[in-house]
């Protein structure tokens, strides 16, 4: 995480907001999947570029 999402995650906790604690979860389980699925994804798409050029 940059420290922007870094200091916005502790304002949310901070903030004692109901659910604040699992919109965090939630923000960086998805933050995890997406990057997960974009290195997944990156080298058999590139390669199928690289083949119609």
């Amino acid at each position: 995480m940059d420290e922007n999402m870094t200091i916005l995650t502790l304002f949310v906790l901070d903030a004692h907001l109901p659910g604040g604690v699992m919109l965090v979860a939630t923000v960086a389980c998805t933050l995890l999947l997406s990057i997960v699925a974009h290195g997944l994804s990156a080298g058999p798409l590139a390669a199928a570029s690289r083949r119609k050029t």
